[in-house]
């Protein structure tokens, strides 16, 4: 633990596994918020993120269902499309020279990803015409961010950002492209449907999910948070028995989110899920072209699994095999969120005075703020021996003991952890399932030898450019 000033907040940072699980989730009602923004914007300040308190609990609790396992299986065809073309990509460029940036291409298919299962949009990210697209476009030019407005973003007073039009820290053209993207898609879906074509009903993004997403009154009365707590290992149960709990509910007892949160909820979901599954991916595709033994090893479990699906990546039985039916691609996807944690901190607010932490003896304010040092906790030795080194087997199941619980967190710990997590998991493995199998990764003179070099003054882990070679595997 360690205290600092962030702007005029005192913060305390805290890595100690114990205490963010009390604090996570123990006494999480007593640290539900995060910090209080500096700035206010419409979409940004009232999604799932930024929501304080009540406001908070309403739009997780009517949004957790549209992450359900099942909701989350119809898009695998939507990921399996956008798979295919990146496997286009690999294959062009390793006819080729085989040299790629992993950073543009990994951002590349997270965009179609989300362009697809988000917004019902086809994109073609790392196509020839890619640049072309709007959508691509203003999805790469979202996380170029001008470090003098995050920095008054984060500590300059409301008043102050509002008199230099600072509300969000993104650049605002692309958000602004995005909001009025998904404006015009609720607009036109509560047309469809207002029509009686019930076109909208067909369709399976999030937008429409969000849409269609209620819950009982009784559901946002209920102080169970755990219920809203979502990650790879039990959000089936929790997604699909909190929808099962409200589908039986009169229509006059439903909550619904309105169009400006389904709004505000598809924006966020965009950036939330382009920048961070793409990070993951573009690192674990370092790692394995610095270490070919668990390249190798990948490569033939997963060839090994698949084989007898004959190239069919669409049944039930090739996700679930994809999804739970590889331990080592498992092992491998949490090592690379262990060492490269998309958000290298997260943090929380305290809620009362006079809260006792622990036996530290440290008694902590009302707004006092708490970050969490996920990148920290990752890699440090008490937990994880060798941090540095990028070793799966910690993950395989015979190693599951001597793992130090609440100390493995890439997508935050407790009922405000990230609804996404399933989402991420799926489109990564997708992902690896076909092109590890496929194709080789090796390093190129531009390689970096041994470690990354990152953007400053970000909380996304953010590595700057690289590239590697990619060639294709001998069948």
């Amino acid at each position: 633990m360690y205290g600092l000033y962030r702007g005029f907040h005192p913060t305390l940072t805290i890595a100690d596994a114990d205490l963010l699980k009390t604090i996570l989730i123990s006494d999480f009602h007593l640290f539900a918020n995060r910090a209080k923004l500096n700035t206010y914007d419409s979409l940004w300040n009232e999604n799932v993120f930024n929501a304080p308190d009540v406001h908070w609990k309403r739009i997780r609790t009517i949004v957790s269902p549209s992450f359900s396992s099942g909701k989350l299986r119809a898009m695998q065809r939507l990921m399996g499309d956008c798979v295919q073309k990146l496997v286009d990509y690999f294959e062009k460029t390793a006819s080729g020279d085989g040299i790629f940036s992993p950073k543009e291409v990994m951002a590349g298919y997270t965009i179609d990803v989300i362009a697809s299962t988000s917004f019902a949009t086809e994109t073609n990210a790392n196509g020839t015409d890619s640049h072309g697209n709007s959508f691509v476009r203003n999805g790469l030019a979202l996380f170029r961010m001008n470090p003098l407005k995050i920095l008054s973003f984060l500590l300059m007073p409301r008043w102050v950002n509002d008199l230099f039009g600072v509300r969000i820290q993104f650049p605002d053209p692309p958000f602004r492209f995005f909001e009025k993207l998904a404006r015009e898609i609720v607009k036109q879906r509560k047309e469809a449907l207002n029509s009686k074509t019930q076109q909208s009903s067909s369709k399976n993004d999030f937008v429409q999910l969000l849409m269609n997403a209620s819950v009982g009154e009784g559901e946002l009365k209920d102080g169970d948070y755990s219920k809203l707590t979502a990650n790879a290992d039990n959000d089936v149960e929790i997604t699909e028995s909190l929808s099962e709990a409200t589908s039986s509910k009169k229509p006059s007892s439903k909550q619904k989110l309105s169009d400006l949160e389904v709004i505000g909820q598809s924006v966020f979901f965009l950036i939330a899920g382009f920048e961070t599954s793409s990070s993951v991916l573009h690192h674990i595709i370092f790692e394995l072209a610095l270490h070919e033994d668990v390249q190798e090893r990948l490569s033939e479990d997963l060839q090994n699994s698949l084989k007898r699906f004959g190239g069919d990546t669409s049944s039930a039985e090739y996700f679930d095999t994809v999804m739970n039916g590889v331990p080592y691609l498992e092992a491998v996807v949490k090592e690379g969120l262990r060492k490269y944690p998309p958000l290298t901190r997260v943090e929380r607010r305290c809620a009362v005075d006079g809260y006792k932490l622990g036996d530290t003896g440290i008694t902590l304010e009302k707004d006092q703020h708490i970050e969490v040092p996920l990148w920290a906790v990752h890699h440090c030795e008490e937990y994880y021996p060798e941090p540095e080194a990028f070793k799966p087997e910690r993950f395989l199941p015979e190693n599951k003991h001597l793992l130090v619980q609440h100390a493995y967190m890439p997508f935050g710990m407790g009922p405000k952890n990230c609804l996404g997590t399933r989402f991420a998991y799926q489109e990564i493995k997708l992902c690896l399932a076909q092109v590890v199998s496929r194709f080789r990764f090796s390093a190129t003179v531009d390689t970096p030898p041994v470690e990354l070099s990152y953007k400053k003054s970000t909380l996304l882990l953010n590595s700057l450019p690289f590239t590697v070679r990619v060639s294709k595997r001998a069948f």
